[in-house]
């Protein structure tokens, strides 16, 4: 067929990889991607000793790990067709063994019930499968089958891993070319880089086995297809081609380029490989679209680069979201990139999520120890290329990285070594927005929007943006204290400029990674406690009060403020640290309960609480669905502290609710029960 030049052809995989047209899959999810738990691949019926492998994987990113002892893993597969021929597929790579560590052992079945002798395969042992390798055997349904019970075996000993299950219906022969081209195809740009084509079937005496669909910017050079030659998906520019099977009725292509029009046909096809019947008689459906402008690149800024004098280690950079929106690095491309003395450059892809008005802090080290050492908090992410000593510029990119992407902010100037220049900052910090108002990235790096001073690690504010003269809060201070087993937060505020109000937010020192939370939870808001509340615009002294309940004794927790102005936006004011003190703490109403741990468990749940007078306690364990599954305990205890065991072993693994009540007040937990 004709196309524009750089058409890649060859084979084509038209219902899905591994499967060719007229092999129908059977199997539901034998690539073991989908997990209910890290102990159930969903789908399958019968499950015993897999566990979720995430490293030895053949493709995708699980296989099923089977530990042996004569254990199965089987599904129930119906559909089936008297008669028709059928292959299995298996890969497997066995890891330890006696050579007779593994095999299939499958049934035909009729109206629930087994038939005929167990189809048995050779044993998979590690002399044979020690590498990742295949198994295939095809068979005939009996003529009285309906339905095939599909298993493998692990014996004792064994370690195997499985992955690439499948059981596919083969074709019984070659079909003519369909009788019909499609109905009603359009095409219909659904942003700068992506288009949608819909089309219906429109079956007739012939129907297609699929439709290939081409797309091209150029309308003069479009093609036709040769039978007995598939058309294997590709990517332009110049051309872009999708194999869609029968009975799907749309495609969509992204990777486009904006403000471009793209010109598709489409053709219907019968069968695969060298059989493959393309229709390209009559008139060729056709369809054409313009893709939208690109979106505008999102307000990211880099507010602070800091090289503490007094701990190397401690150097970071902090970038702040002032886009109006989260800015998702999965599905947006943003790369810090670092340039050595005007010289070599090393590239950083940023990964995660930040929200408007957040900040996002980038630590020194090939993990967060170094930075948590010097502030007490793990930062976003941890790079050993954050090592700029003074001289070394800094720049963001959209898009890719610095031969690539598109330069979005700038600390320093490219092919500049930063020594004895306005922008040198060793043994110091530089911060954005104490002394002007940076709404944006500036490409070029400009003195007046940056303060530089000398600094150790007490001076750094990593997590802050830095009060400057936008800001509609002046913050006196803040401090938290703990009283009778709670935290009590107070702060002033001397001037307010159209200040809605607070938003206070709380991370524990333990429960995260490493031990540490990286994200702090927000537990008090303006919108729904009017003690948060702002005094909008005033130049009077203003003094805050919040009680946090909700500690557990003994803790350490991070408590960050905020404030939001009446456009919205959301600026962090100040954090503070607290530990709750065990000893000699009273807490309100005669009680106080905590969190129960660990959480998610394995076996053994502790809850923990603390009275300060006889009451009754009773502590029991829910289904999501409301049902009791046990009482732990229900009594009277004396005023002390406690930690109740809840022992689960004999549950499945899953989503709990732990009842706590304390008279007539009662509280719910949720607990996560992993085996």
């Amino acid at each position: 067929m004709k196309f524009a030049k750089g058409l890649s052809i060859g084979l084509a995989i038209v219902l899905m990889a591994g499967v060719a047209w007229g092999q129908t899959e059977l199997l539901v999810n034998g690539g073991f991607e989908l997990w209910d738990n890290s102990t159930t691949p969903t789908g399958w019926d019968h499950v015993e000793n897999i566990t979720q492998e995430g490293t030895e994987v053949r493709s995708g990113s699980y296989s099923a790990k089977h530990v042996g002892g004569t254990k199965d893993l089987g599904q129930y597969i119906s559909g089936i067709t008297a008669g028709a021929s059928y292959t299995i597929t298996i890969w497997c790579k066995v890891e330890s063994g006696d050579d007779s560590d593994a095999r299939l052992w499958s049934y035909w079945r009729s109206s629930g019930s087994n038939i005929g002798s167990a189809i048995e395969s050779p044993y998979f042992s590690a002399t044979d499968h020690s590498n990742w390798s295949s198994y295939t055997v095809t068979l005939d349904a009996p003529s009285s089958a309906d339905e095939f019970y599909f298993e493998v075996r692990t014996y004792s000993g064994a370690t195997v891993y499985w992955d690439d299950f499948s059981f596919v219906e083969n074709p019984l022969s070659s079909d003519p070319e369909p009788s019909n081209h499609v109905s009603s195809f359009t095409a219909v740009a659904d942003n700068h880089n992506s288009i949608t084509l819909t089309w219906n079937d429109n079956d007739g005496d012939q129907p297609a086995h699929g439709f290939l669909v081409g797309l091209t910017t150029d309308s003069e050079n479009t093609f036709e297809p040769v039978d007995g030659t598939p058309v294997a998906d590709s990517d332009g520019p110049p051309d872009w081609t999708r194999n869609v099977t029968h009975g799907t009725e749309t495609v969509t292509i992204t990777g486009l380029d904006p403000e471009t029009q793209y010109y598709a046909k489409i053709w219907p096809y019968t069968n695969s490989g060298d059989d493959i019947d393309y229709k390209t008689d009559g008139t060729v459906p056709t369809a054409s679209a313009t893709t939208t402008a690109a979106p505008e690149i999102p307000k990211l800024i880099i507010s602070e680069v800091a090289d503490p004098k007094d701990n190397t280690d401690a150097r970071f950079i902090e970038i702040y979201n002032n886009s109006g929106g989260t800015v998702n690095f999965s599905n947006q491309t943003w790369y810090l990139s670092r340039q050595a003395n005007g010289s070599t450059w090393v590239d950083l892809q940023l990964t995660g999520a930040l929200s408007h008005g957040e900040i996002f802090v980038i630590g020194f080290g090939a993990d967060y120890t170094k930075f948590r050492n010097a502030y007490g908090f793990d930062p976003d992410m941890s790079s050993g290329f954050i090592s700029g000593n003074g001289n070394d510029g800094y720049f963001l990119y959209y898009g890719g990285d610095h031969t690539s992407g598109v330069l979005v902010d700038a600390y320093g100037v490219i092919n500049e070594d930063g020594t004895g220049k306005a922008w040198e900052y060793t043994d110091s910090r530089a911060v954005r927005g104490l002394n002007q108002t940076v709404s944006q990235g500036n490409p070029t790096w400009t003195a007046s929007e940056w303060t530089i001073s000398k600094a150790n690690v007490a001076d750094c504010t990593p997590g802050v943006l830095d009060t400057d003269q936008s800001l509609p809060v002046t913050l006196s201070s803040f401090t938290a204290k703990t009283v009778k087993g709670t935290v009590v937060l107070e702060w002033e505020t001397s001037a307010e400029v159209e200040n809605q109000g607070f938003v206070l937010s709380r991370q524990s020192t333990v429960g995260g990674r490493d031990g540490f939370e990286t994200r702090p939870a927000v537990i008090a808001s303006f919108a729904t406690d009017d003690a948060l509340k702002g005094q909008g615009s005033t130049t009077e002294t203003t003094q805050y009060r919040y009680m946090d309940t909700g500690v557990e004794l003994g803790k350490t927790y991070i408590y960050t403020l905020a404030d939001v102005d009446y456009s919205g936006k959301e600026t962090i004011l100040k954090k503070v640290e607290v530990k709750v003190e065990a000893e000699g703490a009273v807490v309100a109403d005669g009680y106080a309960l905590s969190p129960v741990y660990p959480n998610p468990f394995n076996a053994t749940l502790t809850v923990p609480f603390t009275l300060t007078e006889r009451m009754n306690v009773s502590i029991e364990l829910y289904s999501l669905i409301g049902q009791r599954i046990m009482t732990v305990v229900d009594r009277e205890f004396s005023a002390g502290s406690y930690n109740y065991t809840v022992q689960a072993g004999d549950l499945a693994s899953g989503i709990y609710l732990v009842r706590t009540s304390f008279g007539k007040k009662t509280y719910m937990h949720k607990a996560v029960l992993l085996k």
